[in-house]
């Protein structure tokens, strides 16, 4: 038998059949590692490619190493164990090294991993990250993915390189939320930040098209993600929340924007109450735009806390200021005498001995007979 013969034995036990599905499986890991090694429960996020890619080049190794020997055993072809092996390994090749320089192209385009190892550092409890540098639109990229675990190490390593990036993040909510509000276009829903069902997604309800409902939840979702991305941005790597809520306001005062004002309110609606205190405390700044901006935001949260500064801003100086308290005063209903008491007298009245009206305990005489009232 010639050598072609003896490469198409050989090459179609061992390399035909079990291992294609193999090096698919590893294709598969190397771009979604948690689809590829599912089975890796306790592996960090950042080793599970590097585990997989082992693994699945080990078993490939196995297999061929089977198909060498069941092969020196049973053919008629007076190869060694070596020279199958040599050869299934030939042929595996043609399968193994395109998937391998696939995605070794496809990091080059992309550039290097952001997934980097976040971990506690026993003195302070900060997470520790490595010194390689990415550019803004990766960072954001990251802090904005579907992935929890890429957020939070993208929010961190924002932080270690103090790259500030509240505006990108901006249009990037505005994208995502652009494509979530398309599909509700020809809905009769108001889109109004104080209205929470498009947030929380209730307005799911108001939705004819039963079609368009699982789009809806979908580009909902990726949104909401984006937003979860800004609140780590404003918690996790700015240097406090106050801090994080000045960078905020200072681009939606330069921009002008209504698409970067929607977002802004709605990175604050998501983060809750607790900017609250930052807000208020924005509200004493120096700066009109800074007490403009800060009433802008803490209106969205509808604390309680906040009605008595914006009352008192209707007294600003700056008449901007004066207009954007007039109109959270009317969102929220705050009342205009929110300092004032009311004292609630109690009345006592008692029934006539004569006729038996009710009548208070501070008559002389009866109204209904004009009898005289015992004390």
């Amino acid at each position: 038998m010639g050598l072609v013969e003896d490469f198409a034995s050989i090459g179609f036990c061992g390399s035909c059949l079990i291992v294609p599905l193999i090096i698919m499986i590893l294709a598969i890991t190397l771009f979604k590692p948690e689809v590829g090694v599912f089975y890796l429960k306790n592996v960090p996020q950042d080793k599970k490619r590097l585990y997989g890619a082992i693994i699945y080049t080990l078993l490939i190794l196995v297999v061929l190493l089977i198909f060498s020997i069941s092969m020196s055993i049973t053919s008629d072809i007076n190869n060694s164990i070596i020279i199958n092996f040599l050869v299934s390994c030939i042929m595996a090749s043609f399968f193994y090294f395109p998937v391998i320089g696939a995605y070794i192209a496809y990091r080059i385009i992309k550039g290097p991993s952001i997934e980097v190892m976040v971990a506690s550092a026993a003195s302070a409890g900060s997470p520790t990250i490595n010194k390689l540098r990415y550019s803004p639109l990766k960072l954001v990229d990251h802090l904005t993915s579907q992935n929890i675990n890429t957020r939070n190490q993208a929010a961190y390593l924002i932080k270690e390189q103090n790259e500030p990036v509240i505006g990108l993040i901006l249009q990037v909510c505005n994208q995502k939320y652009n494509s979530y509000v398309r599909y509700l276009s020809n809905q009769p829903h108001a889109y109004n930040i104080y209205d929470n069902d498009i947030l929380t997604g209730k307005i799911f309800e108001t939705v004819t098209n039963s079609q368009s409902i699982p789009y809806l939840r979908n580009h909902r979702q990726r949104w909401i993600e984006a937003l979860e991305g800004a609140r780590l941005y404003l918690i996790v790597s700015s240097e406090s929340r106050q801090t994080g809520l000045l960078e905020l306001i200072r681009i939606l005062a330069n921009q002008n924007s209504i698409y970067f004002q929607i977002q802004g309110q709605y990175i604050v609606k998501l983060c809750g109450n607790e900017m609250v205190e930052p807000l208020l405390n924005h509200m004493k700044s120096p700066l009109p735009e800074v007490r403009l901006w800060a009433i802008i935001l803490i209106s969205v949260l509808e604390d309680v806390r906040s009605w008595e500064p914006i009352r008192n801003a209707l007294n600003d100086e700056s008449p901007m200021v004066r207009n954007a308290a007039a109109d959270a005063m009317r969102q929220l209903k705050i009342p205009m005498d929110i300092g004032t008491k009311q004292v609630i007298k109690e009345i006592v009245k008692i029934p006539c001995k004569y006729c038996g009206t009710y009548i208070e305990n501070t008559c002389t005489t009866c109204p209904s007979c004009g009898a005289p009232l015992g004390k």
